[in-house]
């Protein structure tokens, strides 16, 4: 996977696990704690010492509030792009709100941008190749899941398919 697609999926999972509390509560677990999980799970498969998790946590919490607030915005700009649409609005109408979300998006890259290269800044090299490809994995269970259930049994199984 490219550099920049990979960051865009990488911000994607966060943001779907920022966004998670809203969800119904899965395996009986509380769905706000979703986010928490996943990166314990993470931090368990890096071997993060102490120190590092102490460097990592603030900038993760800081990194969730900011994407929060951007995808709290970019939703209000949906919806009014969905107005406009429905009461199919004119050109110099539409032209501001798609301005608007290219603009939210473009905020959310560059705080993902910003949030990997401080990681980078904590991470060994071998950690960062982990967390690459446990990324690189979540991408890949995402779309099998999209997929598979339109084309049933559409995905072969991996070996170590389980993992969060």
């Amino acid at each position: 996977m490219k550099p920049n697609a990979l960051r865009i999926v990488a911000g994607l999972l966060l943001a779907f696990a920022v966004t998670a509390p809203g969800e119904a509560k899965e395996d009986g677990k509380d769905p706000g704690n979703r986010t928490e999980r996943i990166y314990a799970k993470l931090a368990e498969k890096l071997e993060l010492t102490k120190d590092q998790e102490a460097k990592l946590n603030p900038l993760r919490e800081k990194h969730q509030e900011t994407l929060k607030t951007l995808f709290t915005e970019r939703a209000g700009l949906l919806k009014d792009l969905k107005g406009l649409v429905e009461k199919k609005a004119k050109d110099a109408e539409l032209t501001p709100k798609l301005t608007a979300l290219d603009a939210n998006w473009k905020a959310v890259q560059a705080e993902n941008d910003s949030f990997n290269e401080a990681n980078r800044a904590i991470l060994t090299p071998m950690q960062q190749a982990k967390t690459q490809l446990w990324l690189a994995k979540q991408a890949r269970k995402g779309m099998r899941g999209k997929w598979s259930k339109e084309r049933k049994g559409g995905h072969e199984k991996d070996e170590d398919e389980g993992d969060e």
